[in-house]
């Protein structure tokens, strides 16, 4: 009778600790903030209580992530030619002989998030009525750029400040909420049910509607298309600091009348920027301090809740 109670209480003992084990090995101590197991029964929740996003944490975000932008140009690998100060800005005159970019060091183009962001570029149509079609290519090339700009230091700081505020659970989440407020397609214009348009479209491409630019925001996509001969700078109206300059040019025959960039700056840098100010005060100027500089992005709202358009306000 005593074996046959002390081989019971062994086997309980067994089982107790395999059910702790077990449970141990489920549980979400420790992996909040870490992708998402599918293996595991319990997840990190992704309803957690919100707090605000202050200036000044937008502050502190900035900072960093200008100091971990190892993507950014420095100046010594580009050159511009601002030429001619704009007064009359509807006037619609080229007053710049000359491009505004002089040179930029060729292997900048090579980098991982430069080449993935220069393969989304040409995806789109400029005119707004035109319906777009995100083909399995296309696609591809959407996730091989949410993949580069993810593994930046910038995107993981970015990251971080939204896990602890409470906005997102997971990486997995976070990349989903990108991919979806950047470039799901919807109509630009109103009362139209064609999906023309995408908020990474207008700020980093650019797009005609009624005869005139819209968006196109991209250092990059300027530079580009000026090599190709596609686009005629024409002056400018404003500088500040850090590389901002607020210019107007001619893009396949039809007038940007303002549209500011942030020269240099990385793709990873602009998207960090734009979708934390579009999640803390969306469709409101978003003020912040850079390196002892007032530096704002502002914007747009569409249909109520997805992003429009974001850049770069030159004060």
């Amino acid at each position: 009778m005593r074996t046959l109670i002390e081989g019971f209480l062994c086997v309980w003992i067994i089982c107790l600790a395999y059910t702790h084990i077990a449970e141990a090995q489920d549980s979400c101590s420790g992996r909040c903030g870490s992708r998402l197991d599918r293996r595991r029964s319990c997840q990190c929740s992704t309803t957690r209580p919100r707090d605000p996003i202050s200036t000044r944490d937008i502050s502190h975000l900035a900072r960093e992530v200008w100091v971990a932008d190892v993507n950014r140009v420095p100046g010594s690998l580009y050159a511009l030619s601002r030429q001619t100060k704009i007064r009359r800005i509807y006037h619609y005159r080229d007053r710049s002989p000359r491009r505004l970019f002089t040179s930029l060091e060729p292997s900048i183009l090579d980098g991982e998030t430069y080449a993935t962001l220069r393969a989304l570029l040409n995806n789109y149509h400029r005119s707004v009525g035109v319906e777009e079609n995100t083909t399995p290519r296309e696609n591809q090339e959407i996730e091989a750029f949410l993949d580069a700009i993810l593994n930046t230091d910038v995107m993981r700081l970015t990251y971080d400040l939204l896990f602890r505020k409470g906005y997102f659970s997971t990486p997995s989440a976070f990349r989903d909420y990108l991919k979806s407020t950047w470039f799901d397609l919807y109509a630009r214009s109103k009362g139209q049910r064609v999906l023309d348009s995408s908020a990474f479209e207008h700020t980093f491409v650019g797009e005609i509607k009624n005869g005139r630019v819209t968006g196109f925001h991209n250092w990059l996509q300027f530079y580009l298309q000026e090599l190709a001969g596609n686009l005629n700078y024409y002056g400018y109206t404003k500088t500040s600091q850090p590389n901002q300059i607020l210019l107007q040019f001619n893009w396949h025959s039809r007038v940007k009348v303002m549209s500011s960039v942030m020269v240099g700056v990385s793709p990873e840098f602009e998207m960090a920027l734009f979708t934390v100010c579009f999640i803390a005060q969306p469709g409101q100027m978003c003020s912040f301090n850079l390196n002892g500089n007032r530096v704002s992005v502002r914007t747009y709202v569409h249909g109520g809740t997805k992003l429009g358009a974001a850049y770069f306000h030159v004060h």
